[in-house]
């Protein structure tokens, strides 16, 4: 053999063998990522290979402005309108196709403890959402505790069950469904100030809000359906459905979810992130798209996200940790409990959340705390509310407080005392169900939230709004347009209206499986 020969051939394999192990190097996971992410270490080394590699990315997945795309194309004449529901006899089952996503750091998870039952509901979930669950750094992104891969299929049925939920709040669920569905708008928006068909014309519904803001609107039409497992594809989570002779099938919503999505993308400024200068709006747009990035890891919605809580870190309070009306202002805490929770749903998604911005918000949370009563003020520490008690305890148990925690117990105490037939505050009851379902079994927390303080559903927060939706076991059999819907009660509802009050009860019915638990240890549920 000739020495040229040799020397491209010798060449030729030290190539092959470079690119192999370069491959390696790409796909697997490093070793070092949760020693060093508290550093920030490798959050930074991630961004700038992102920044390097950013061109190529979008040359792969497309414009990340550009309209997301289901895995088959919507029908030509649903281009302008939005499909109605899908009615399938048959059960559909979760085969999600994955998109190939970066390894991107992210903080570690709060702390939780594994079970047995745990680690079941994770494997149920795991193979009911497919692999375009992004977990990363063990047990953070979707599948840790707190995460959001409990959302379909036996993963689903496991969390409603071991939950408290039951086949009678399902039903409700998928009556409040169909009425957000009813009420989308042709450009995949839902108004907060208007009720109006798909076709553009105004519709039966009364007690329409006040608050002309379409990105809020969309986040609270989208939330419910994701919670639900719905996402943009096809083959997501199909809803039962039954009518009141007993008859019905399976629904599917994914096209309004698609459109949306897509409405959200087109309203976000492509230099700051900011789907809305809102607070509010912008924060409940940041959750519902990092939600969906997270069960989908669609790269156009991922990029999206990250560009969202880009602009929530760009917004906070540097001094004081919180969040309000305008960026850099001294916060209050209920601006500052959405924004919290868009950067934990950041993280559940697997984006990139630098871990001081935690420590910032526990600094606020400190401000705004009596550390004699545990309650939470708006402002300032003393003259703790409900519903902001609530707000600052569901925040503390996601920054890895524990529900023994001195303070969370005077809490859980506290909002036992204020249970929902005396305190008909739907944005009080959204916050005290999430938190009181992550307290668990802590003083009897969850049981005596969901089940009333008899175990028999009554003053539980289950039955207490089943009972409440139009058209549930206790209002007329006739079906109105507003069958599904809640009528609007308690502080804020005035701006968000009947959409605003009926998402926000959707999702404390969903709170069984819309974020697993975050302590196993505490958790538990009377049957």
């Amino acid at each position: 053999m000739s020495s040229w020969m040799t020397v491209v051939i010798a060449a030729g394999s030290s190539l092959l063998l470079h690119l192999f192990l370069l491959i390696i190097l790409y796909i697997t996971p490093s070793p070092l990522v949760d020693e060093v992410a508290d550093e920030g270490g490798i959050e930074d080394a991630v961004a700038q290979k992102l920044e390097e590699k950013k061109e190529d990315f979008f040359e792969d997945v497309g414009d990340p402005d550009r309209d997301i795309a289901a895995n088959d194309p919507m029908p030509s004449n649903e281009k302008d309108n939005v499909a109605a529901p899908v009615m399938e006899n048959e059960p559909v089952g979760v085969t999600a196709e994955a998109t190939p996503v970066m390894n991107e750091a992210s903080i570690p998870p709060p702390p939780g403890v594994n079970s047995t039952a745990f680690a079941g509901l994770q494997a149920d979930a795991a193979g009911d959402l497919g692999g375009g669950v992004l977990n990363t750094g063990g047990l953070s992104g979707a599948l840790a505790v707190g995460g959001i891969a409990g959302r379909s299929g036996g993963g689903k049925k496991a969390a409603l069950t071991m939950g408290g939920g039951s086949e009678i709040s399902e039903a409700s669920v998928a009556r409040g469904l169909r009425w957000l569905a009813n009420h989308q708008m042709n450009d995949g928006s839902w108004a907060l100030d208007a009720h109006v068909l798909p076709n553009g014309k105004p519709c039966g519904c009364n007690k329409a809000g006040k608050r002309d803001s379409r990105v809020a609107g969309t986040a609270f039409g989208l939330l419910p359906m994701l919670a639900a497992g719905i996402t943009h594809k096809p083959n997501s989570e199909k809803i039962e459905e039954k009518d009141d002779s007993g008859k019905g099938g399976k629904a599917a919503y994914h096209a309004q979810v698609q459109k949306g999505l897509n409405y959200l993308i087109a309203k976000q400024d492509k230099r700051t992130g900011a789907y809305s200068s809102e607070p509010y709006s912008h924060s409940l747009a940041t959750i519902a798209m990092c939600e969906a990035a997270g069960m989908t890891s669609d790269p156009i919605l991922r990029a999206s996200a990250q560009k969202g809580i880009a602009y929530v870190i760009d917004f906070q309070d540097p001094a004081g940790g919180g969040w309000r009306y305008t960026p850099k202002q001294p916060g209050d805490t209920s601006v500052t409990g959405w924004m919290f929770m868009a950067l934990k749903s950041a993280q559940m998604a697997g984006l990139r959340v630098a871990p001081e911005r935690y420590k910032l918000v526990e600094r606020f949370l400190d401000s705004v705390m009596d550390s004699k009563t545990g309650l939470y003020g708006y402002e300032k520490a003393g003259g703790g509310s409900p519903a902001m008690t609530a707000v600052g305890m569901l925040c503390r148990l996601y920054l890895g407080t524990r529900p023994s925690n001195e303070n969370l117990r005077k809490g859980g105490e506290y909002l036992k005392k204020n249970p929902p037939a005396q305190r008909y505050d739907i944005y009080y009851l959204y916050y005290s169900t999430q938190a009181m379902h992550h307290m668990g079994a802590q003083n009897d927390c969850w049981d005596t939230w969901n089940l009333g303080p008899n175990r028999n559903g009554k003053g539980g927060i289950r039955d207490f709004l089943i009972e409440k939706q139009v058209g549930g076991p206790k209002s007329p059999p006739n079906a109105t347009h507003m069958r599904g819907s809640w009528e609007p009660s308690g502080a804020h509802v005035e701006d968000g209206g009947r959409v605003m009050m009926t998402s926000l009860a959707l999702l404390s019915l969903e709170v069984y499986y819309r974020h697993l638990p975050l302590y196993m240890s505490e958790a538990g549920a009377a049957r």
